[in-house]
C-alpha cells in the first residue's frame, strides 16, 4: 500500500515539475557547468571531477559533505561555490 502511494506521489511530482519548467540542478550538473571557468570556483569544480572517491559518492548531501571536509583549507570557495549553487536552484 504504501508502495501505491509513493508511486503516486513520484508521479503528481514530476508532473509538476515538467508542468511548472522547474529544473534542479545536482551537484554534479553544476561542478560540470563550472570545469572551463578560469575561476577559485572552477579550479574547486575541476579538483572536485577528478577525485575519483568524489564522484563514486551517490547524492548531493553526500557530496557536498565531502567537498566541506576535504576542501576546508578554502571553506570560502566552498562557501562561494554554494551559494551560487543554491542560487541557481531557488529560482
Amino acid at each position: 500500500m504504501l508502495t501505491k502511494h509513493f508511486v503516486t506521489l513520484t508521479n503528481t511530482l514530476t508532473f509538476n515539475l515538467i508542468n511548472f519548467n522547474l529544473r534542479i540542478m545536482t551537484i554534479l550538473q553544476f561542478i560540470k557547468s563550472k570545469l572551463d571557468q578560469d575561476t577559485p570556483e572552477g579550479d574547486l569544480a575541476r579538483d572536485a571531477y577528478k577525485d575519483k572517491s568524489f564522484r563514486a559518492l551517490r547524492t548531493d548531501a553526500e557530496r557536498k559533505n565531502h567537498l566541506q571536509f576535504n576542501k576546508a583549507g578554502i571553506a570560502h570557495i566552498v562557501e562561494s561555490f554554494f551559494e551560487e549553487f543554491n542560487e541557481i536552484n531557488s529560482k
